[in-house]
């Protein structure tokens, strides 16, 4: 027999050509058979097949083989073991194609690009979606199966971010400049996370921070870290050791700043008179009450704290008094300075220690007067001597003087009243010692007495202005402001 069969097809004829035969048995060899004499038959699928042939008539039978190889168009599919991972990626693939003689493999950014391999395996090193390309041909043709963004290779993200921030304000806008991640974390180093992609953040305080992004994806995390420094205006306070005391006296000041970076300060009245420390010691020689200055600053601005009358520098009291004596009876101003307390003795065994007492001797004499002055720097002590001589001219209770106004500038009124008639009187102003300053009247007058008297020529103080009319005699006070 012969075979009438074309390349790509896949039925083939057979042509009978034995000789003296009556009947014929076909064997196709792939399992299938044929009585016809001229069969034709499809074998369905490439192969090589071996066709057997028996012609038989009553003399017996005859036997003849042929091979016939059936060879389609190839078909070829690809697929791949992964086709999703994280660099460096391996990739094993299959050609699937059961009739492909030749394979011609192009691997878009893999390692080898390409191969003439059935199952080829491939690195691919960098990230990135990749095609595939594979031709197949066999004795019938060719075939091109192209897989486009075939294989998709991650890598590891990479961190990065920028930062907005003003000088003086506590918020910070942060822009998330990573690549290839798909979740993140912040950490603002104030104890403080987020999520966020473009996190804003307010801090608390000033100071220096480590803010910190955690870029991730399915291959990893990757880290980056930046310092940023948050500074706003300075916050000031002044505080001293002591703000009162005794001179000399040595305060150390603080200025009390959590942000500030110089400090100016201005002691009034004090050694020294400026400083540029942030905790000064400074010394007052001087009495007196004084203030302090201070200008914190930082490089977002500055800050102005005075303190007025912050510092009181006290000193020894001085002890001083003027005394009046009447009869037995001493009446004592006192004159003294910077005192808290007082101690009087009147040098006859009694005290007092009221500020500007009276005291009534039992006899005449000379006595001394002791006045002891105390604040809390110390003691001053004054002594006087007094004389106390009873008046030898009995007081009448009728004689009246009235002096207005009182206190007075200088310009005053005098009355002499309760008695009438005609009689010698005697006036005269004295100080409170009991010196006679100037007599004011020495002649014979009428009562009831009034008359206008003008002194300009005595300091402000008190005085005594003493009158006696036949024998009687009357004190009254006088000051002048």
């Amino acid at each position: 027999f012969s075979i009438d069969y074309m390349l790509g097809e896949t039925v083939a004829a057979f042509a009978n050509e034995s000789i003296g035969a009556e009947s014929y048995a076909w064997d196709f060899g792939d399992g299938n058979t044929s009585t016809a004499e001229n069969p034709s038959h499809d074998y369905g699928m490439d192969g090589t097949y071996t066709v057997q042939l028996i012609a038989t008539n009553a003399c017996g039978s005859d036997t003849t083989e042929q091979v016939i190889e059936v060879v389609t168009e190839p078909t070829a599919s690809i697929s791949a073991d992964v086709q999703e991972g994280c660099a460096p990626l391996s990739v094993a693939f299959s050609s699937n194609s059961p009739n492909g003689t030749t394979f011609e493999w192009t691997f878009e950014g893999g390692t080898p690009e390409s191969s003439t391999d059935a199952n080829p395996t491939v690195l691919y090193e960098s990230a990135g979606t990749f095609g595939v390309s594979l031709t197949v041909s066999n004795a019938a043709g060719e075939v091109t199966f192209d897989a486009n963004d075939f294989i998709e290779v991650g890598t590891l993200p990479e961190a990065g971010f920028i930062y907005d921030y003003e000088i003086g304000e506590t918020l910070v806008n942060f822009t998330n400049t990573s690549e290839n991640a798909d979740n993140y974390i912040w950490h603002f180093g104030d104890g403080i996370s987020s999520v966020d992609i473009d996190p804003t953040h307010i801090y608390e305080s000033d100071g220096v921070y480590l803010v910190q992004l955690i870029a991730m994806n399915e291959c990893g995390m990757d880290t980056i870290s930046q310092e940023i420094e948050i500074i706003t205006p300075p916050q000031a306070m002044i505080e001293a050791n002591i703000q009162e005391g005794c001179a000399p006296v040595t305060v150390e000041y603080q200025a009390v700043s959590g942000n500030g970076v110089t400090f100016e300060w201005t002691f009034e009245g004090g050694e020294p008179a400026t400083s540029n420390q942030q905790n000064p010691t400074v010394l007052y020689a001087q009495t007196g009450t004084y203030g302090v200055t201070l200008v914190v600053s930082n490089a977002a601005g500055d800050t102005l704290v005075t303190a007025s009358e912050f510092i009181v520098v006290d000193s020894l009291p001085n002890a001083a008094f003027e005394s009046m004596v009447e009869g037995l009876e001493l009446t004592l101003m006192n004159n003294s300075t910077g005192a808290d307390e007082y101690f009087w003795s009147f040098g006859d065994g009694n005290v007092s220690s009221l500020e500007s007492p009276t005291h009534i001797y039992e006899e005449a004499g000379d006595y001394t007067v002791t006045l002891l002055v105390i604040n809390d720097c110390g003691a001053d002590t004054l002594i006087q001597e007094v004389q106390i001589m009873p008046n030898q001219i009995t007081p009448l209770e009728a004689l009246q003087m009235n002096i207005y106004p009182n206190p007075t500038n200088g310009s005053f009124w005098v009355d002499i009243t309760g008695l009438e008639g005609n009689g010698r009187l005697e006036m005269a102003i004295f100080d409170l010692a009991g010196r006679q300053l100037k007599p004011l009247l020495e002649a014979n007058a009428i009562l009831p007495f009034r008359e206008r008297y003008e002194i300009s020529d005595l300091p402000k103080g008190v005085y005594i202005i003493r009158a006696s009319w036949q024998n009687k005699l009357i004190h009254k006070r006088l000051i002048i402001q």
